[in-house]
């Protein structure tokens, strides 16, 4: 009851709430877009780097910038991130496999394999034409498969 209590207080004060009943993540990165796609620049304030790349995947060219704001540790201060500005600089068609590619590499649901971290995988995908064609075809599967499973 104590998070019924904290929604009331911050929606009192004027503080736009949605509570949660999934993957919180996702809600989070989907309020984001959604907003972002009616005019407004939106920062995610996170420390978990699954909402860096659910981010640049999920950002389309014509919605306004969205900000990934993480804290840095006790030497450094905190960064913000233009996600705008890093899909420009990784290429459009690399942030379309981050999701293959983080779910390889190891997320909160996957284990990475040994030794093989993030990023080794996006310096092998820029240098590997024949890589980069079969994280294509299974970011398609992927798509097809989430698209099945969420119209159940």
């Amino acid at each position: 009851m104590v998070t019924v209590h904290y929604i009331v207080a911050l929606q009192q004060g004027g503080i736009q709430t949605q509570q949660s009943t999934g993957d919180a993540d996702s809600d989070i990165v989907a309020v984001a877009m959604q907003l972002a796609s009616s005019g407004h620049t939106v920062t995610v304030y996170c420390d978990d780097t699954d909402f860096l790349n659910l981010l640049l995947f999920h950002r389309s060219q014509h919605m306004c910038d969205v900000f990934f704001w993480f804290e840095g540790n006790t030497r450094s201060r905190g960064k913000s991130i233009s996600i705008r500005h890093l899909q420009t600089k990784l290429g459009y068609d690399v942030c379309q496999q981050l999701l293959v590619l983080h779910a390889v590499g190891g997320c909160d649901t996957t284990s990475s394999i040994f030794g093989v971290g993030k990023g080794t995988i996006l310096t092998k995908l820029g240098s590997n034409t024949c890589m980069r064609s079969n994280i294509d075809m299974m970011q398609d599967y992927t798509n097809k498969f989430a698209r099945l499973v969420y119209s159940c």
